[in-house]
């Protein structure tokens, strides 16, 4: 009698150690996804305001090339880890990343 509260003791101690550890995950994957979701937010925010009033003038798979007022000229193209990249095409161009 006294080994099976034991066991049970010790199986219901091993199953709340795995519930506390299984809830600091949640956490943790809930906080990056949002941080994530945020700045993909962001970023398509900025694509569609530089995109509005410009003109596409190339485009592939990996670039696209595209003219705002004043003939200016930029070109936005894939870079490591699904980053985007945005050059200027005039020396001394802008480069930002998302």
């Amino acid at each position: 009698m006294l080994a099976e509260a034991v066991i049970a003791l010790l199986v219901t101690v091993m199953t709340l150690g795995i519930l506390q550890q299984s809830l600091q995950i949640v956490k943790k994957v809930e906080s990056n996804t949002r941080s994530e979701v945020l700045r993909w937010h962001i970023s398509n925010e900025r694509i569609q305001d530089l995109f509005l009033h410009s003109k596409v003038l190339e485009s592939n798979d990996q670039q696209i090339i595209f003219e705002v007022s004043g003939n200016k000229r930029y070109s936005i193209e894939s870079y490591q880890n699904n980053m985007l990249r945005m050059t200027g095409a005039e020396v001394g161009g802008i480069c930002q990343f998302w």
